[in-house]
């Protein structure tokens, strides 16, 4: 029987105030056609960085790969572009701390496509950093979630500038629940954000010159309220794990 897309859990649905992007704009840019509605990020020409809770609903593990494409170099997630690679998932990895019954700790999966994608102006992987954004450090999250906040998806990519946000300033906000694979980004104010369907999907910071994949779309109270910035998987603390999971120095 097939099933039905849902949006991710309400604890964790995480653009808002944000802009159109055009083609070419974030060739690492991924979507995950399946069972939810998430996105991720290309970080090798066969494998998809995205978020541990994107594979459970509901007590529902939709880890099998068979469940899933990937959707790569669109713009528009109800047309079909000639740029856009649709490839099949051939393994989805899970990172093992990840408890989908709790807060997202560990909050990180890694796909294995069936065949590598054709890199090309359209589709590019994105680095991994080899360290943390600087506080302030304005950083550029994409997806094709909620643009409101009340459950209207995107028709096209959009993206929106955050800044990483002091990690003290963003315990406070989040009652201390910010582990050390986590951070923040987003305005004391609210306004921009990451919402509903872009769980999963890059957020890219521009470090020494190159743009990296800083963080995962993971979770957050709403979407774009004052005091409730976006938060994110620390992806410095899973590049050992990503290495172990896919078999290159990515």
């Amino acid at each position: 029987m097939a099933v039905e897309p849902v949006l991710d859990p309400p604890e964790v649905q995480r653009i808002i105030g944000g802009s159109a992007a055009s083609l070419g704009n974030f060739p690492w840019q991924a979507r995950l056609d399946g069972p939810l509605l998430c996105g991720g990020t290309l970080v090798h020409p066969s494998y998809v960085v995205t978020a541990a809770h994107c594979f459970f609903y509901n007590g529902q593990d939709y880890t099998n790969p068979g469940h899933w494409t990937i959707r790569l170099g669109e713009i528009y997630p109800n047309s079909q572009e000639n740029t856009e690679q649709a490839i099949n998932a051939a393994s989805v990895t899970v990172h093992s701390g990840y408890n989908q019954w709790a807060t997202p700790d560990y909050d990180i999966a890694v796909i294995r496509l069936r065949h590598a994608a054709s890199i090309n102006n359209y589709v590019s992987p994105l680095s991994l950093p080899t360290y943390d954004a600087p506080d302030g450090t304005n950083c550029v999250v994409s997806g094709f979630g909620d643009t409101t906040g009340n459950g209207n998806l995107a028709s096209r990519l959009m993206y929106v500038y955050v800044p990483v946000m002091n990690r003290n300033t963003c315990n406070y906000y989040m009652n201390g629940a910010i582990t050390s694979r986590m951070f923040c980004a987003g305005y004391d104010s609210g306004g921009r954000d990451s919402c509903q369907g872009d769980s999963g999907g890059p957020l890219a910071c521009q470090l020494g010159g190159t743009w990296t994949l800083s963080g995962v779309v993971s979770w957050g109270n709403g979407c774009a309220l004052a005091g409730n910035p976006g938060i994110y998987t620390r992806v410095t603390q899973f590049r050992s794990w990503l290495s172990q999971n896919t078999g290159y120095a990515i």
